[in-house]
């Protein structure tokens, strides 16, 4: 707006009376005092009426005037001003702040040039105020701003003091709902690229529905209190390393009014903080994960070493899934409970089965601690085998010991009556060695690893043959096992599946 001198006013004040109207300006606090003083003088000197209006750009906004009671009403603004009226800009270093004007009147012949002391230290005035004004703005802003990070600072320690995820996103909903004071509010993690809910409250259906969460969830972005988020009002995404790793979703505030960008930066910057710390909570989460499923595995190795064998643990750790076999030189012992099957019939099955669990394990042990290898639990039958564990290894003796302590663990539960009701077992054992095909034995879902063949067929027939209490062997294992235990020839027999008599040994005990 360009501002002229429209006309000239003739006002003679006193030099006492301006100095002072210019001291109360110097002194003034507020704007629209400072005005209203200058209007006041104005009507004081003749004036029908004056004002002041304060200039922005093209627009104007009054901030003061006064009139003399029966004159006429002042203008609504300096464009409506005749030619007779007196306007006086109100300037600063160059800069039009506003406009004085007062209306016409007959007077004393003063110069217009006698109101410019007072137009400039109203002008002075003006700039301090606002000055004072932004001053104080700013040392608001800074104080708010300073709030703002003290509160940031105490959320973030909260959120990274955490290491589970829904705690972080459970922190994160309510220090930004009740930062904004919103009354609708969600917080998602992504995970394997899907986004999961971390925390929510005062969510709807509506909310969980809607076609813009799942936008905002794809990585579309909206601006805050974009009407199309409806019933959403402003989406958060949080970043980690290149990639969405969450997002924070609040309804409309409270108050219903929209969000400020100090809110917006500030929910920024405590995204930011909350994607730090679920990166971090994920990886201890994915770490957990990792150590218990190594332990399960561990568990169910050190289960498996209750059964088998350093070597054959190798083995099946090694290649547990293949289906290829190989020929093995092993030792293979069967030993099976005599009258196992009246025994079960005299008595409850729940004892039957402790009875057998009490044998079962007592015979593990034995094995186990003579370097043999569980192979199987048939019923009431055991299949073990022993295998060479160093080139001067006899595992024959190894066997035949095992199987002499196998009898005699027997006879001393039967002893001790471990079995209860004045039960007793009695075992028959057969062993043979030779070669034998080791190998996963079974389909891709389920198998064991075990021995089969000739071997083993004949182990079994010797069991079979054995009298409670008896330990037979095959002529391989009494020629292997040689001088180092004491064996006897038994009996020559036609064992089922053989066509020729064979000569069997016994272990006298």
């Amino acid at each position: 707006m360009e501002i002229a001198v429209l006309g000239e006013f003739h006002l003679s004040p006193g030099l006492a009376a301006v100095r002072e109207l210019c001291e109360g300006l110097a002194a003034g606090r507020e704007l629209a005092t400072c005005c209203q003083m200058v209007c006041d003088f104005a009507l004081t000197r003749g004036a029908p009426w004056a004002a002041v209006w304060a200039i922005e750009g093209e627009d104007h906004h009054p901030v003061a005037s006064v009139s003399a009671t029966g004159c006429a009403t002042v203008p609504p603004g300096p464009d409506h001003l005749g030619a007779d009226v007196s306007l006086i800009p109100l300037t600063r270093a160059g800069e039009l702040l506003g406009v004085l004007a007062i209306g016409p009147h007959e007077g004393p012949e003063d110069s217009l040039a006698s109101w410019y002391p007072v137009a400039s230290a109203l002008s002075l005035a003006w700039s301090c105020i606002r000055q004072d004004a932004e001053l104080e703005d700013t040392r608001r802003q800074l104080g708010k701003r300073e709030l703002d990070l003290g509160t940031l600072f105490g959320i973030s320690q909260e959120l990274n003091s955490s290491l589970s995820s829904e705690t972080i996103g459970q922190t994160l909903l309510l220090s930004a709902m009740g930062h904004c004071g919103v009354r609708a509010g969600m917080v998602t993690g992504v995970r394997d690229g899907e986004h999961r809910i971390l925390a929510q409250q005062g969510v709807t259906e509506a909310h969980r529905e809607s076609p813009t969460l799942r936008a905002a969830k794809a990585g579309d972005r909206f601006t805050p209190d974009d009407p199309q988020s409806r019933p959403w009002a402003l989406f958060v995404a949080m970043h980690h390393g290149g990639a969405m790793s969450g997002l924070l979703a609040l309804g409309p505030k409270l108050t219903g009014r929209p969000f400020s960008r100090e809110e917006v930066s500030f929910l920024q910057a405590l995204a930011e903080q909350a994607s730090v710390a679920l990166a971090n909570a994920a990886y201890c989460e994915e770490l957990e994960e990792t150590l218990e499923r190594e332990r399960r595995i561990f568990t169910e190795k050190e289960k498996m070493r209750r059964y088998l064998s350093s070597a054959t643990m190798a083995h099946v750790e090694g290649d547990e899934d293949t289906h290829e076999a190989q020929t093995v030189w092993a030792t293979v012992l069967f030993a099976d409970v005599r009258g196992f099957t009246p025994l079960a019939e005299k008595f409850p099955a729940q004892q039957v089965v402790a009875l057998l669990n009490a044998y079962m394990s007592e015979m593990a042990e034995v094995i186990l601690s003579h370097g043999g290898v569980v192979d199987k639990f048939m019923g009431d039958g055991i299949m073990a085998f022993f295998q060479p564990q160093y080139p001067e290894d006899n595992e024959a003796f190894r066997a035949v010991t095992c199987a002499i302590a196998m009898r005699q663990a027997v006879a001393r539960m039967n002893q001790e009556g471990v079995f209860g009701d004045g039960m007793e077992l009695r075992v028959g054992i057969g062993l043979n060695s030779g070669e034998a095909v080791a190998g996963n034995i079974g389909s891709l879902d389920r198998m064991d690893f075990t021995l089969i063949g000739d071997t083993v067929n004949l182990s079994a027939r010797l069991e079979s043959a054995a009298r409670p209490g008896q330990i037979l062997l095959s002529t391989s294992t009494a020629e292997r096992v040689g001088q180092l235990a004491r064996t006897e020839y038994f009996d020559t027999l036609v064992l089922k599946g053989k066509a020729a008599p064979l000569d069997v040994f016994q272990v006298p005990g």
